[in-house]
């Protein structure tokens, strides 16, 4: 049985791929803050990430018209997949091959939060690219485990399984750390 969101977020696509504005504002206002969180764990600063967070919803307009829904996790599959390929673009002719995870300018406003924020972006790369993105679309974007484990092709125990290794490992490195 679908929910009201499954409806107005399938409702949403389906105006957005017919070209109505209106309706692809509200689908950008809905799902650009889970985008931006996603893609800001992966950026240099803020200003990149919404720089490519923009990049990614225009790749999505363009693409809507030849996109048919068929469910929620699906379609966030193909929305991240977006986002994972519109950071590809951003950092490939890139001199230095690692992003950085922390520049002068991308202070937060909150001062207490900042030494926080970059110990546990430090202990995020300690983690193998599959269990990062686990985390990352977990606690940052808000997904399910059946959600992620169709966006990364795995079941929902094995994501399950992969984000509990994962937390204990960011235990553990955080730990180290303090």
């Amino acid at each position: 049985m679908a929910t009201d969101s499954e409806n107005a977020l399938e409702r949403l696509l389906a105006e957005s791929a017919r070209g109505d504005t209106a309706s692809f504002k509200e689908l950008y206002e809905l799902l650009s803050n889970r985008v931006f969180s996603y893609v800001r764990t992966r950026t240099g600063g803020r200003e990149d990430a919404l720089d490519i967070t923009q990049q990614t919803f225009i790749a999505l307009w363009k693409a809507l018209p030849g996109f048919t829904y068929q469910s929620d996790p699906a379609f966030y599959g193909f929305l991240f997949t977006i986002a994972k390929r519109q950071l590809i673009r951003t950092y490939r002719d890139a001199e230095n091959a690692v992003v950085p995870l922390e520049r002068e300018e991308d202070v937060p406003d909150k001062k207490g939060d900042t030494e926080l924020e970059d110990m546990l972006l430090r202990a995020l790369t300690s983690l193998d690219e599959v269990s990062r993105e686990i985390v990352v679309l977990h606690h940052w974007s808000r997904h399910t485990f059946g959600e992620i484990g169709e966006m990364l092709n795995m079941s929902e125990s094995a994501v399950r399984v992969r984000h509990h290794r994962a937390c204990a490992t960011l235990r553990g490195t955080l730990k180290e750390h303090t």
